[in-house]
């Protein structure tokens, strides 16, 4: 009876091997790979201003009317408003910002409370560091992600689309940053919040977001009494591939 107890123990140490030279690589990848991050303003040479002690990348467009500011999702930095800006800036000023920990603007994010149990598997081992640099420095994974992003109609996914929006994790700070917002429960309202809320909207989505479900868009509307936009053919971020059609859903709100 012993043959079996010698398999165990022999599975045991071939797993605990494994595990040490993962530990081992991930580490050497990680040492390898770390540059220490660059000052924003290295990456980014347009302009910034200081809100509430954080160094704020932002653009402006136009001149006259009513202001309309646009603000991206998670690791969406601002250009991602320049199909949308310019269309509504014939009769706003308008203005685009990154947000604290996306973009180009300052990290700052301060980790806070006690922490969760993603935040402390990110600290104590080497392996959330290195799948995050692996994805920032292979496109195919971003490619993939950009894929669904613009929907069926995308411009040609090449290198240098992918690295214009993994550039921003070369910012000082930004894997801390990320470290913060993955220990952090996601943003968001329960329905019965969002019923309470009393504002002019619009809910706009994309007829082929893979990522939300319609059924969710159109519940949001519902609840908010708000004018529901479908885009045909776009994607999760139909800024990107219907920007003229989201500028008149924008620019319709009373």
């Amino acid at each position: 009876m012993r043959w079996p107890l010698r398999i165990v123990g022999w599975l045991a140490s071939v797993v605990v091997t494994l595990v040490v030279l993962l530990l081992v690589a991930s580490f050497s990848f990680n040492l390898a790979t770390s540059a220490g991050g660059r000052p924003v303003r290295s990456l980014w040479h347009g302009r910034f201003l200081v809100a509430d002690g954080v160094l704020t990348a932002f653009q402006e467009w136009g001149s006259h009317g009513t202001p309309i500011v646009l603000i991206g999702g998670f690791v969406e930095p601002s250009f991602v408003w320049d199909g949308v800006a310019p269309l509504l800036a014939r009769s706003h000023r308008v203005f685009a910002l990154d947000l604290d920990g996306v973009g180009y603007s300052q990290r700052a994010l301060d980790s806070g409370g006690a922490p969760s149990f993603v935040r402390t598997i990110i600290r104590n081992t080497p392996f959330a560091t290195s799948a995050l640099r692996l994805a920032t420095r292979w496109t195919w994974p971003v490619k993939e992600i950009l894929a669904n992003a613009y929907g069926p109609y995308h411009p040609p996914l090449g290198d240098a689309l992918a690295k214009r929006w993994t550039k921003q994790f070369d910012a000082l700070g930004a894997e801390h940053a990320l470290e913060t917002m993955a220990g952090r429960t996601l943003p968001g309202f329960p329905r019965a919040a969002i019923q309470k809320i009393h504002v002019k909207a619009t809910v706009v989505w994309g007829s082929h977001d893979s990522v939300d479900d319609l059924r969710e868009g159109r519940q949001t509307a519902t609840d908010l009494h708000a004018r529901f936009v479908l885009i045909p053919d776009a994607g999760h971020l139909s800024l990107l591939s219907a920007p003229a059609t989201v500028a008149r859903a924008i620019a319709a709100i009373p």
